[in-house]
């Protein structure tokens, strides 16, 4: 019998593990939910006592193959509630938080994606690398991930696929990027859609060489009366680097409630 849905709830964890964790898309199963739990619960833990995790952590991954905190496969379908992807590595590959693969699909409510690094060449997406599969996140936190191009976001087509990340009220806040590299905080060879939200003080430490790269893609940032696209305090040499065609769009209702201010250059 085909099983639509397998839900996770995260439950305490005694011992210290380091390890991925793995969403795949079996024969029998077509959604994995993950939901965060309440305060000591975690699912992932490397090195520390569990009973001061904060609410649904995946932490302590460090991978040199793909991910460093959740590799999600293939068609595969994932939904995190409330989980925060927090202090994972990759060496020499993307991806240091979550990794997206072709025609997979991400639904993220609530939780954050931060303190992740990806180091070595490459290391795109050391918060979030999205390779021709669907990204939806409402209402996350982006936060001092480390790494090269996509310090916090990185979206490219895969295998002639088509990637689509959609950010609704999201904060994209303190990324910054590695030495020697080229560093932007959202990079993007497909459509990526804000809605709402802020994208403040990244490249504080580092600098960056640009905050948003479109590569041969469309921006649309649209904000409302109540819910502005701010885009506000960020260190780098651009605010926004097109390269190609990129008749990106930035829209709003009665008005453009896209707010950009007091960025510094690099």
């Amino acid at each position: 019998m085909l099983v639509d849905t397998f839900a996770v709830n995260m439950t305490p964890c005694h011992e210290p593990i380091k390890t991925l964790v793995w969403c795949a898309a079996p024969e029998n199963v077509r959604t994995v939910i993950i939901n965060g739990g309440k305060e000591g619960d975690a699912i992932v833990k490397s090195g520390e006592n569990p009973g001061n995790i904060p609410m649904g952590k995946i932490s302590g991954g460090h991978s040199d193959n793909g991910a460093g905190g959740i590799h999600i496969y293939e068609n595969a379908n994932v939904t995190l509630n409330n989980v925060n992807v927090e202090g994972n590595k990759t060496d020499d590959d993307n991806g240091g938080g979550i990794y997206l693969d072709s025609y997979a699909t991400l639904t993220m409510n609530g939780g954050s994606i931060s303190k992740n690094e990806a180091h070595g060449d490459p290391s795109n997406g050391a918060g979030l690398y999205v390779d021709g599969a669907t990204a939806t996140l409402n209402n996350v936190t982006i936060s001092e991930n480390k790494g090269g191009r996509g310090t916090a976001i990185y979206v490219y087509d895969g295998f002639a696929v088509t990637a689509k990340v959609t950010l609704n009220n999201c904060v994209i806040e303190n990324n910054n990027g590695l030495p020697d590299v080229y560093k932007s905080v959202i990079h993007s060879h497909s459509p990526l859609y804000i809605n709402g939200g802020e994208i403040k003080n990244n490249g504080q430490e580092s600098g960056m060489n640009s905050i948003f790269y479109f590569d041969e893609a469309n921006l649309y940032m649209t904000g409302t009366k109540d819910d502005m696209v701010l885009v506000k305090g960020n260190n780098a040499s651009a605010i926004f680097y097109c390269y190609g065609d990129m008749p990106g769009k930035l829209t709003g209702v009665e008005g453009d409630y896209c707010e950009i201010v007091d960025n510094t250059g690099y």
